[in-house]
């Protein structure tokens, strides 16, 4: 996504995706190992208009490529059910 985009474009509903992404981080490394995600993305210089959920999922692809794709993949279809 963040290679072939200059920018990303925002989520429809931000929070929605942050709801989605947060629990399926937290089921998928445990509550500490999200946090500490959390923690290092926070130190990267943000993106405007990038939210922390989104700048998970990218650290992810690139440090833990096979949890980042349960993550998207579950939080995809937590964040496209809630919004039915």
């Amino acid at each position: 996504m963040y290679r072939t985009h200059e920018r990303a474009l925002p989520p429809p509903d931000a929070e929605r995706l942050d709801r989605a992404v947060d629990a399926e981080l937290t089921a998928t490394l445990g509550s500490d190992a999200a946090q500490k995600v959390y923690a290092r993305v926070a130190r990267q210089e943000a993106l405007e208009g990038v939210r922390p959920s989104q700048r998970a999922l990218a650290w992810m692809s690139a440090s833990m490529p096979r949890a980042a794709d349960r993550v998207l993949a579950v939080a995809r279809d937590h964040y496209e059910g809630a919004g039915a």
